[in-house]
């Protein structure tokens, strides 16, 4: 039989590893705060995932909103999205709002 012995890390340790896990959500931030008095809006088209792109424009957002069509699948993504959100908001930066704004979903192939 093989058991692993329990790594005990002191504060300090841990510490680094929080600055380190901050330094990687914030790059985005980093550079969008280079230029952010340059405009009124800065937005943020990422994939309907939870990648590391998606989590460094979250953590660089005042805001963000997650356009969806209105069906049952999508709504379910929704949820899962927001659910993922919420715990970096927790553990990040906890000052992120969500929008529910209620968007018009067009078929460009019916505007003709």
């Amino acid at each position: 039989d093989m058991m692993l012995a329990r790594e005990k890390k002191s504060a300090s340790t841990h510490q680094k590893e929080t600055e380190l896990e901050l330094d990687k959500m914030a790059i985005i931030k980093k550079a969008i705060d280079q230029v952010a008095e340059d405009y009124d809006y800065i937005i943020l088209d990422c994939p309907p995932n939870i990648n590391l792109v998606t989590q460094n424009a979250f953590f660089a957002s005042e805001l963000y909103l997650i356009p969806a069509i209105p069906d049952f699948l999508s709504t379910v993504g929704i949820s899962l999205i927001k659910s993922e959100m919420d715990k970096l908001n927790k553990n990040f930066r906890g000052m992120i709002q969500y929008s529910n704004s209620s968007i018009e979903f067009n078929d460009t192939e019916m505007l003709g």
